[in-house]
């Protein structure tokens, strides 16, 4: 930002010298040379402006606040006006400029700009704003309009331009009127140097706002050139929604397939199908791999990936604790369920505790094998209490009779509700498996055995019954 405000001042000094000899040639005002500087007001005030950007049709007047010149510039009309602004005390003015610029011929965009509110109370909630994925840009600017304009017209260099105005002009752009003001920080003359530069800029940014022609094409090359990743996913996805069957969407994709951003070819390689398999193939071997990226492209393949491809990079993605990356494979290894695989996916639950314990424990359930109820059996044993409830939702759906006496003593010691919840669950989809089984009959039994049996229990509600020693 420093050095884009010395450059505008270096340009600024260079565009007052050529003022300057033109008006002297035009006998507008003395020449330089030694002696006093020019009294700025033995000239028309805003001359220099309306020169420095080429207006015609210029009519000047005067308005409450002071001088007005009015202009235009191709399909644009341009206002300045000096205005008086309040200063901090009650009897003091400081002047400024305020420039408009309205579209008299042409289309606008109907998209608004203006600074950012501070506080909750003062945003404005009648619109959705839309975030354009420059973390700087978005913090400083309010953005309401059509999203697929918003996102072909504030590309990097524009974004760049509006942040500078809105520093040093406080700029605001209501569907495509231009209104900027310029306090006057230095002499009536310096102002009006700095003024014509200024102008420009907004000129340029009014122009912009024009409803453009190829709006495809704009956001293609910001999906693709943007220096920004997320602005360039955001435009990548505004293109596969919107404009799906052009010819730029497809060469969109094809080219973000090669994206420096893993989960930008992840999401076009999975928008291009078949084509994009390569592209998936690669993201989920690369080591070390974006972990959001590599999940995303292991789930999109699904069994296209063998299960000793997926082993080998769930072992990498232990080791590099990424927990996407692990869920992804654990649950791609639950849809086979081979003897090995479980042993795996048992080893992880009883050495992992967060998340990753709790995705093994989903991916025994997955397996839809009785060899996964001993596993899960032990982990209702260990004090991780997001994994005790994953481990009793994954025995009602692999669980036998057998686990019923488990889950029951589990849950008369947990003191967590949604543990028992769970318990609860599990038992039902036991019992709703067993042949011949209606709801509220399954109980246990007493006797020596222990063993299960169906009994009617006019309560609807699985029960123990109480022995005789326990009375």
């Amino acid at each position: 930002m420093n050095g884009l405000l010395q450059l505008l001042r270096v340009l600024q000094f260079l565009a007052a010298l050529g003022v300057f000899a033109w008006r002297s040639w035009k006998g507008e005002r003395p020449p330089l040379g030694p002696g006093p500087p020019p009294d700025p007001s033995s000239y028309p005030p805003y001359a220099s402006a309306a020169v420095a950007c080429g207006l015609t049709g210029i009519e000047r007047g005067i308005a409450l606040g002071g001088p007005t010149l009015e202009g235009r510039s191709g399909g644009l009309h341009v206002r300045l006006e000096r205005k008086s602004k309040q200063g901090a005390s009650d009897d003091k003015q400081w002047p400024e400029t305020r420039i408009s610029i309205d579209r008299v011929e042409g289309r606008s965009v109907p998209v608004t700009l203006r600074r950012q509110a501070q506080g909750f109370l003062d945003r404005d909630l009648s619109a959705r704003e839309l975030e354009i994925g420059d973390k700087g840009f978005d913090d400083e600017f309010h953005v309401t309009g059509p999203h697929t304009f918003v996102r072909a017209l504030l590309d990097a260099p524009m974004r760049r331009l509006l942040r500078t105005l809105l520093l040093e002009a406080d700029l605001t752009v209501t569907r495509g009127q231009v209104r900027a003001r310029i306090p006057v920080t230095t002499s009536w003359a310096l102002h009006e140097l700095a003024l014509g530069h200024m102008l420009g800029f907004l000129l340029e940014v009014a122009r912009h706002f024009e409803r453009p022609r190829d709006l495809v094409q704009r956001l293609a090359a910001n999906a693709r050139l943007d220096p920004l990743s997320e602005v360039r996913l955001q435009n990548l996805l505004t293109l596969v929604r919107e404009y799906p069957e052009e010819r730029a969407t497809e060469e969109a994709l094809v080219a973000a397939c090669a994206d420096a951003s893993d989960w930008i070819r992840v999401r076009a390689a999975t928008a291009l199908g078949e084509r994009g398999r390569a592209t998936l193939l690669e993201v989920a071997g690369r080591d070390p791999g974006d972990d959001a990226a590599t999940s995303q492209a292991i789930t999109v393949l699904g069994r296209a990936l063998p299960p000793e491809r997926l082993r080998e990079i769930l072992n990498r993605a232990l080791r590099a604790r990424q927990p996407g990356t692990v869920r992804a494979c654990l649950a791609g290894l639950g849809q086979d369920g081979g003897e090995d695989d479980i042993g795996l996916m048992a080893k992880v639950m009883s050495v992992e505790r967060g998340p990753m314990a709790v995705a093994a424990a989903d991916a025994l359930a997955a397996t839809g094998s009785a060899a996964a109820e001993p596993p899960l059996l032990a982990a209702l044993e260990r004090d991780v209490p997001d994994l005790r409830v994953a481990a009793a939702r994954a025995l009602g759906r692999v669980g036998t009779t057998a686990a019923v006496v488990t889950l029951k003593e589990a849950e008369a010691q947990a003191r967590e509700a949604d543990f028992s919840r769970a318990v609860r669950q599990a038992i039902a989809e036991i019992q709703a498996r067993l042949p011949g089984a209606s709801p509220g009959q399954l109980s246990i039994a007493s006797g020596e055995s222990g063993t299960l049996s169906l009994v009617e229990d006019e309560r609807g509600r699985l029960s123990l019954p109480v022995t005789g020693e326990q009375k």
